[in-house]
């Protein structure tokens, strides 16, 4: 209905406005509304679901990530918008993102023993 659609823009207006009240700081809804400013909208829920809103490009991506550390549904989102936005982003701000938000993997003594890295087409995830 246009009522629930005018609803809808408002909600998604007031999460990019201040994406902070809608989440928290230091949340990865929030670092991506911050670095793209009103170009998208997302926001992380219970058990590993998070869903990003692209308006410009009349995109939606959803994620349901089984995983307790939160990497993998962080590397999964800047992933599924990198190959969204790619083309409408200057060079390197998913690289950069990705080296501020995906840390190496080490074992229990501090040591780096793996990393997550891009793949070049999401369909083999």
């Amino acid at each position: 209905e246009p009522r629930d659609n005018a609803a809808l823009r408002v909600t998604r207006d007031a999460m990019m406005a201040a994406p902070y009240l809608a989440s928290g700081k230091g949340r990865l809804d929030v670092k991506l509304m911050e670095t793209f400013p009103n170009r998208l909208v997302c926001k992380s829920g219970a058990l590993g679901v998070f869903g990003i809103g692209l308006p410009d490009l009349g995109i939606g991506i959803a994620l349901k990530i089984e995983s307790g550390d939160g990497t993998a549904q962080k590397a999964t989102a800047l992933q599924a918008l990198k190959q969204a936005m790619g083309d409408h982003m200057e060079d390197g701000v998913f690289e950069e993102l990705w080296s501020e938000l995906i840390p190496p993997i080490t074992n229990l003594r501090g040591v780096v023993v793996g990393e997550v890295r891009w793949t070049q087409d999401m369909t083999r995830i």
